[in-house]
This record gives C-alpha cells, structure tokens and sequence, in this order.
C-alpha cells in the first residue's frame, strides 16, 4: 500500500493564460498539488468545477462572461472550496468575497510559499487569508464548515447595502476619478458609472463628493486605509 497522500486537486480560472500556465507550473513544484482543470472565464469555470469538482478553485476576481463573484454561488453546493485570486485587495473586495462564498483570499503578488499554504489550508477546511489581507476580515471568519459561509454584517449599516459594482464606484471617485476614468478602469460605460454612482449616493443618503469624502473617513473606506 503506498504511503503516498492523495494530492489536493487543484483547477485554475483565469483570464489570463499566461497567469494560469504560470501558477500550473509553480504549483506542480509543491509535490502534493495537482492541477486538473483551467477555464478562461466565469461561465467556463463554473461548468469546469461540475465536471472535475477540483478540491480547491483558485479563482481570479475579474473575469469576462462571470466575474469570480458571480462564479461563487454558482458552486457553493458543491464540494469545491473557492479561493480568490487578485492583484488587489481593499477591504470590501475580501469582505464581499468571504461572504459569498470564497473559503480564501490571495494577491497575486505573494510568494509560492504564500499561494501552496492557502491551498493546503482550504483543502483542509480552515479559512485562509494572504499577510496583506488578514486585517481585513480575519477577526469575523465563520467557523469552518458552517453551513453558511457567508460572513454576517450589520444591514443597518447603508453601505453594506451596496451592491459590488457600487462600492468599486465609491472606491474609484474617492481617488478623484472621472465617470469616464472609471469607467476604463471597470470596463463599462461613463453612464453606466454615473447611474452607479447615484444608486451608491441615494443608497449612502449623500449629495455630492463632499459629502461622500467625510462619509468615508467616518467608515474607515479612504483609498489609502484598504
């Protein structure tokens, strides 16, 4: 009888097929990691973890067709434990991520030692945030292997009540961004920013960048604190 373990089944999905060769390649040095699947948007990541059902999804943040949010409750009945890839990671990003399902969080800036720990940690059912995530959401993590993996959240709290695309809106006019700016860096049109924009102002009760400046020192959600 070998006295090998099992390796952790791994499926990568990202938009980027030098980012998914990459990360099969780092990973096939760890020994006990296998990757057994790639998708190169949300849909097909949804439709990779029926047919595999990896063990672990590493699963990139911005995708075309899904986002990798979007890709979360699609396969939250399954056995596949999700771990969000990103080049960033402000806070409400992480948090949103957790409460929709996400098992782990990771930038893609860290180390290979960073990214095959996280695996191994959701392969093993506990929670997993990267170094520069971990004072975001580590204090209010679910217990692992609770039904609901969603993180709790005070719904009298109005920006809790804004939808993602919204807050990524909030954070961008913070930095001073155009409609238009924004717009570029969400891929989406400037109108589409600006009825974002008023859906997050009326939700927030706020008139104007004034107003939404002090509201952001008061919640903690400047630029340069996430």
């Amino acid at each position: 009888m070998s006295s090998l373990a099992t390796p952790t089944r791994v499926a990568v999905a990202d938009d980027h097929a030098i980012v998914r060769r990459g990360i099969r390649a780092l990973l096939e040095r760890a020994g006990d990691i296998e990757v057994v699947g790639e998708a190169d948007d949300g849909l097909r990541a949804v439709a990779l973890v029926d047919k595999v059902r990896p063990d672990v999804l590493l699963l990139d943040l911005r995708m075309p067709a899904l986002t990798g949010l979007e890709v979360l409750p699609r396969i939250r009945k399954s056995s596949t434990r999700a771990i969000m890839l990103s080049v960033e990671g402000p806070r409400h990003h992480v948090v949103t991520a957790l409460r929709e399902g996400a098992w782990g969080y990771i930038l893609k800036n860290c180390t290979l030692d960073t990214l095959v720990s996280g695996i191994r940690a959701v392969a093993d059912g506990k929670r997993y945030l990267c170094p520069g995530c971990q004072g975001f959401a580590g204090d209010t993590l679910p217990p692992a292997g609770a039904n609901d993996s969603r993180l709790p959240f005070d719904s009298r709290d109005p920006y809790e009540r804004l939808t993602f695309r919204e807050k990524d809106v909030v954070h961008l006019a913070l930095e001073g961004l155009t409609n238009g700016e924004i717009g570029g860096r969400l891929s989406i049109s400037a109108r589409t920013v600006e009825i974002h924009r008023a859906h997050a102002m009326q939700k927030l009760g706020l008139r104007g960048q004034v107003d939404l400046v002090r509201f952001a020192v008061r919640h903690s959600i400047l630029p340069c604190d996430v």
